[in-house]
């Protein structure tokens, strides 16, 4: 259980990296705060929506 929780944190950590990078390239090219912090929730939610198996997964941060 312990090996499973720690993936799915490195999983959550790197799709916080990733949604970061995606969020900061959009962000220099539009200015429109409220779709920016939607589009940065969605984007966490469905980088860390699956596990290994593609099975879905809830994810609470």
């Amino acid at each position: 259980m312990d090996d499973t929780i720690s993936k799915l944190a490195l999983r959550k950590q790197f799709a916080d990296v990733i949604a970061k990078d995606i969020i900061d390239s959009i962000k220099k090219s539009f200015k429109p705060a409220a779709y920016m912090y939607e589009f940065e929730l969605n984007c966490k939610q469905v980088y860390a929506a699956t596990d290994e198996q593609g099975q879905p997964v809830t994810i609470y941060y």
